[in-house]
């Protein structure tokens, strides 16, 4: 089994698509937020990966009814990451962990929104060493996300990889 973690220069830097092409099954260490907002404010895409979707949708149930998508899954996610830094990464793997399909042979298990240091540590730490490997998507024209670690995870990561959408 191997574990492959995307990390990249910001949004839109092909993180999904890229993961796609090189992974059995994609995992998602926003896939426990998601499901959190899901159950609080069903009713909502928010588990698209449309770039639109998350950069226009609003959630008139959420805050103040002016978040888009993606503005209340990064609100809420930094607010639980306060108090417990890898909650969410946490959560992730410990379903990774229990699912069935790990014990199905030789899978490639991708992890395409990995975003800050601890997430990348914390995988490493649960794992075996040599069974994960980070790749960071170093690509022009990706938005950058200040509240995220991304040169710092471009420094660690295994490979840094020139991509072109």
């Amino acid at each position: 089994m191997k574990i492959y973690l995307i990390s990249g220069d910001g949004n839109g830097a092909g993180k999904s698509t890229f993961a796609r092409k090189i992974g059995d099954e994609i995992w998602s260490v926003a896939g426990a937020l998601r499901e959190d907002l899901a159950r609080q404010y069903p009713g909502h895409p928010w588990f698209s990966k449309d770039q639109d979707v998350k950069d226009k949708y609003r959630v008139p149930n959420y805050g103040d009814g002016k978040y888009t998508i993606r503005q209340a899954l990064i609100e809420y996610g930094q607010h639980k990451c306060e108090t417990d830094p890898e909650v969410w990464i946490r959560a992730m793997v410990d379903r990774l962990s229990q699912s069935a399909t790990i014990l199905s042979g030789a899978k490639v298990y991708v992890v395409d929104d990995v975003r800050k240091m601890c997430e990348v540590e914390h995988v490493r730490r649960r794992f075996p060493e040599g069974m994960v490997t980070h790749f960071h998507l170093i690509t022009d024209g990706a938005g950058k996300e200040p509240e995220y670690q991304n040169d710092e995870l471009r420094a660690i990561a295994d490979y840094q990889v020139k991509w072109q959408k």
